[in-house]
């Protein structure tokens, strides 16, 4: 049943960014895709810190929602844990090599394509 709510959750989530992309215009930089993180991550911060839902319920929010929404929810609250669990250099760590490998993952894709 948790498989059930966690893709209804997502395909609201990806509802949710396509309905931003569309309102929220380009200006200085992509606006749309930095309120969807900030929202995801406030979201994700809430839901795994609220001691009165059970795993399913935070699934479905945490990999369904947030997860439709935006994936940097999910790097964020993994470097939290991380960080909340005293695991700094590895909160860090994952932090850049993340971001880091996606930039390179990015370009390598990009100039496959061309």
């Amino acid at each position: 049943m948790n498989f059930i709510f966690v893709i209804g959750f997502g395909m609201l989530g990806v509802a949710l960014r396509y309905v931003a992309d569309l309102g929220i215009k380009f200006s200085l930089f992509p606006l749309s895709t930095f309120l969807v993180n900030l929202v995801g991550c406030f979201i994700a911060g809430y839901i795994f810190s609220n001691p009165s839902l059970h795993s399913g319920q935070k699934a479905a929010v945490l990999v369904g929602l947030c997860g439709g929404l935006t994936t940097f929810s999910a790097l964020t609250l993994q470097t939290f844990q991380f960080l909340l669990s005293g695991e700094i250099l590895k909160g860090v760590s994952y932090l850049l090599v993340s971001q880091i490998a996606g930039m390179l993952s990015l370009y390598a894709g990009y100039s496959l394509s061309r």
